[in-house]
């Protein structure tokens, strides 16, 4: 059975300054494929992103840029929509916008932002709004998070993508996705596709009401608080999945990796275990 997890609040955090696993989202995806499912991404990154992750997490495949494009890793399989016209005419008319910049690793969506101050930010809903118009693409999704502006063709969604995916790695049926984990708007779908859909505290409050179950804890320990229901135990907790007992170094630095992943509420309990770990 699959599991479609959604990779920026879920799987990975930018704590740090860059986006990487922390040590519950590493442990729930070996406690995943230890107990014979297949973990897969679900989400809005790009294709490129979605391979690089595949092959470093050991993952069976993903659906990249909310669902537009697929990737199986095994015979490198990629399947993806044709760019729509009214995709590329957006993509020309946001390039020529003073202070607008694209991501150019998107082929099949559109990410754009500005920079403030040595910040990232998304788009105005003025200049978003204005860029539509002028390319006569009304009907394109417009995705808004604190980085950046997504827009994506109005057929596209996660779920699609999942659909595609089950296919291409033979899971077929209803039951194909046992597992789905999602914290944001476009992540409402994946609860079409899965027997189990599961958020993380942080998560919009839209996913509870489209049928999600709302976890006790957030980001990465809302997403192993997840796995733990569908393999009975806190990941890590079986023989199956239990980690070997880590040297001094290594508790060290997972617990230096660990200090977001809660949250900031979880900040000073992880902070004070590290303390602890270093007297």
């Amino acid at each position: 059975p699959l599991c479609a997890l959604d990779l920026d609040g879920v799987l990975e955090l930018d704590q740090f300054g860059f986006p990487g696993l922390t040590p519950a989202s590493a442990l729930s995806i070996r406690a995943l494929l230890a107990h014979g499912f297949r973990p897969v991404l679900a989400t809005g990154r790009s294709l490129g992103e979605v391979k690089e992750r595949c092959r470093a997490y050991g993952l069976a495949g993903g659906v990249a840029e909310y669902g537009a494009a697929v990737f199986v890793i095994q015979g490198e399989l990629e399947s993806a929509t044709a760019p729509s016209a009214a995709m590329d005419r957006l993509r020309a008319e946001l390039s020529v916008v003073d202070g607008v910049q694209l991501d150019g690793e998107y082929r099949f969506s559109v990410r754009a932002y500005t920079v403030q101050s040595g910040t990232r930010r998304g788009l105005s809903g003025e200049v978003a709004r204005a860029a539509l118009v002028r390319a006569g693409a009304d009907d394109v999704q417009v995705i808004a998070g604190e980085a950046q502006t997504d827009f994506a063709a109005p057929e596209v969604d996660k779920a699609s993508g999942l659909r595609t995916l089950a296919r291409a790695l033979g899971a077929t049926g209803d039951d194909a996705y046992a597992l789905a984990v999602g914290d944001s708007r476009p992540d409402i779908h994946l609860a079409r596709v899965t027997l189990r859909a599961y958020a993380p505290r942080h998560a919009d409050p839209r996913l509870q009401q489209a049928g999600f179950e709302r976890m006790r804890t957030r980001y990465a320990a809302g997403l192993a608080e997840a796995v733990g229901r569908l393999i009975g135990h806190p990941p890590g907790r079986c023989p199956s999945c239990r980690m070997p007992a880590p040297t001094r170094e290594q508790a060290l630095l997972r617990a230096a990796l660990a200090v977001g992943e809660r949250g900031r509420a979880g900040i000073a309990l992880r902070a004070a275990e590290l303390l602890w770990r270093l007297g």
